[in-house]
């Protein structure tokens, strides 16, 4: 979502703010029968692939917008990470349904592995992407990732499987942005990894309400980890990045803090269930010591994310 503030589209107070009502209203609902019910077990399978089937299912009743995704293939072929409009337009994203028809037949090492959610604030860059700087640092990120991914992983289409991204300025209708950021938790609830991208060296990610709700939603929806990629690596990486609260990120539009105070609510009730459950025992790292360092409720401030640094696996940007 809009980490920066900057979004052209932002949500406001009349039509726009209805429509994040609207749907995240049902979504509160269908996320109450994954915490109570067995009817959405297979959203915490450890079968990706069968993760995404139920995904499909479970996304049609919550009636929201589709959740869109792009290949880093597509990225990389363009060089930088196409607007919404422009994506759908050419055919660089499809939804998740249209994804799981086209790959579910690669089974678990091809591009349903693992879907990734970029989090970032705006650099505000080149018109036709305005969510990158000048140099296009987080396409050529996403490329990177995707070398790595299939360097790291045998992949079941060799070199070239594409790692499937979910990312803002393309999966989210920029002239109507409220019903796709109501569906954060849902969308990021059916990610595998969140990457989180500081592009300046005073940190300013940080600071973002929404930046901070993204992070905060997927260690709760998913489990306490994030990946970091910094433009300007610190001296020295914290492996416990810890979250802060949403409700004190800075906005651009004060009117904003409703959803935030919405979408947060919703990540501590996740939490606490998911925290229970050793978060559906899908993460080996769920173990002793480890495991003690995760606190029952998330503590903003506090709670030790556990995380890791692309750079370090990936070299020097």
């Amino acid at each position: 979502m809009n980490g920066g503030g900057e979004f052209k589209a932002s949500i406001d107070a009349s039509a726009n703010g209805s429509s994040f009502i609207k749907t995240f209203t049902s979504l509160e609902k269908k996320l109450e029968e994954t915490l109570t019910t067995d009817k959405w077990k297979d959203l915490q399978a450890k079968k990706k692939v069968a993760k995404a089937q139920c995904g499909v299912r479970w996304l049609k009743e919550i009636d929201g917008p589709d959740m869109w995704l792009i290949e880093s293939t597509t990225i990389m072929k363009l060089g930088y990470i196409p607007r919404h409009d422009e994506a759908i337009k050419n055919g660089y994203i499809y939804t998740l349904e249209d994804a799981v028809e086209k790959w579910a037949g690669d089974g678990e090492n091809g591009p349903l592995d693992e879907i990734n959610f970029l989090s970032h604030n705006w650099c505000m860059g080149p018109k036709h992407s305005l969510i990158d700087d000048e140099n296009f640092s987080k396409a050529k990120a996403i490329a990177r990732w995707h070398r790595w991914r299939n360097g790291a992983y045998k992949r079941s289409r060799g070199k070239d499987t594409p790692v499937l991204w979910w990312i803002d300025w393309s999966c989210i209708d920029q002239t109507n942005s409220a019903p796709g950021a109501a569906m954060l938790p849902a969308y990021i609830k059916l990610c595998g990894m969140c990457l989180c991208f500081v592009h300046d060296k005073e940190g300013r990610y940080f600071t973002r309400g929404w930046c901070r709700i993204e992070r905060c939603l997927f260690t709760a929806m998913n489990s306490p980890r994030n990946w970091f990629y910094y433009l300007y690596p610190p001296e020295k990486f914290n492996p416990w990045q810890k979250v802060d609260d949403p409700r004190d990120g800075q906005l651009t539009k004060p009117t904003d803090m409703e959803f935030i105070v919405k979408l947060t609510d919703i990540a501590l009730r996740y939490w606490k269930q998911n925290r229970a459950n050793n978060f559906d025992g899908t993460n080996d790292y769920m173990s002793s010591p480890w495991k003690e360092a995760i606190t029952s409720e998330l503590l903003f401030g506090k709670t030790p994310i556990m995380s890791w640094e692309m750079a370090q696996h990936m070299g020097s940007a």
